[in-house]
């Protein structure tokens, strides 16, 4: 398996916009320290302790803090070709509504459409015009795949929106997962691959029909953060992993079948995989396959 934080070559930077959707509710003071976080399995964290835990070596947060976040799909469906599966570049992560900014795009612009398509089309509402949306911050991502990007920060706080006092998360979850029946049903055939169909549509239209983001769920802060030190920690057990580990299964069964060089034979596996994470389900798979040509999943 490679290693995806690896460098190759010369790094490609992008500027990125994302938006934190946060709120209070009733908690009590709560601590995060670097053990929970993989600790000495972390060259990272062995190296930044300090800078992010301090001198006592826990970070303490305000327990009632909460932010709003989105999982992202496993599958590329608009890299994956009819012979590889291709996962996203942060397969099955949770993660701030956001996305890269387009040419020539203003960034506060590609904030707000980047969460109005995210988390708010599902639902079938617009970001109300008078939402209070304020930069917060700006950082460089770390390298994926030899791509970093300059993530320039929103954040809408539910206090200043009334609107996203009454968001219906439930409601977005029920949108996705119309969305990802609907692609399946327009989009896929039986063995899970993209129909012919699918790859005669316009880069634009396939991203219409494409499933990006997975569910949502308001999450603690600190688990937010918890989640995002321990993807830097190899041999964790956090969404990365999970997700790399699930692209190698697909992989090695891909590569089985077509070494039978069973083409014209009918061929039928069941495949069952469900991942999971400190979050819940990344990924659930079920899928009875007949007849698959090049070893396809």
């Amino acid at each position: 398996m490679s290693n995806p934080f690896a460098i190759k070559g010369t790094i490609t930077v992008r500027d990125s916009a994302t938006v934190m959707l946060v709120r209070r509710r009733e908690g009590v003071e709560v601590k995060l320290s670097p053990v929970e976080c993989g600790g000495e399995q972390s060259p990272f964290l062995k190296e930044q302790s300090i800078g992010i835990f301090g001198a006592e070596g826990v970070i303490t947060f305000d327990g009632r803090w909460e932010v709003l976040l989105g999982q992202a799909e496993v599958v590329n469906w608009l890299k994956t070709t009819p012979e590889k599966i291709t996962t996203n570049r942060y397969a099955g992560e949770w993660k701030l509504a956001g996305g890269n900014a387009d040419d020539g795009e203003a960034i506060a612009h590609a904030a707000v459409r980047e969460l109005q398509e995210e988390f708010l089309d599902p639902l079938g509402i617009s970001l109300p015009q008078d939402a209070t949306l304020r930069p917060f911050v700006t950082k460089q991502t770390r390298p994926i795949r030899s791509r970093s990007n300059l993530m320039h920060c929103f954040i809408a706080l539910e206090e200043e929106n009334p609107w996203l006092r009454s968001l219906d998360v439930e409601g977005i979850n029920r949108g996705l997962e119309r969305r990802r029946r609907k692609f399946q049903k327009l989009s896929l055939n039986a063995d899970g691959t993209p129909t012919s169909s699918f790859y005669q549509l316009s880069k634009a239209e396939r991203e219409n029909v494409t499933p990006e983001v997975r569910q949502v769920k308001w999450v603690p802060l600190r688990d937010a953060v918890c989640h995002t030190l321990s993807s830097m920690t190899p041999g964790t057990s956090n969404t990365m992993d999970c997700i790399w580990t699930t692209s190698t299964i697909l992989r090695e069964y891909s590569s089985q079948v077509s070494s039978r060089g069973q083409t014209n034979e009918k061929t039928t596996r069941t495949i069952n995989v469900t991942i999971q994470s400190r979050f819940g389900v990344v990924w659930s798979y079920s899928s009875i396959s007949e007849n698959l040509p090049n070893g396809r999943i």
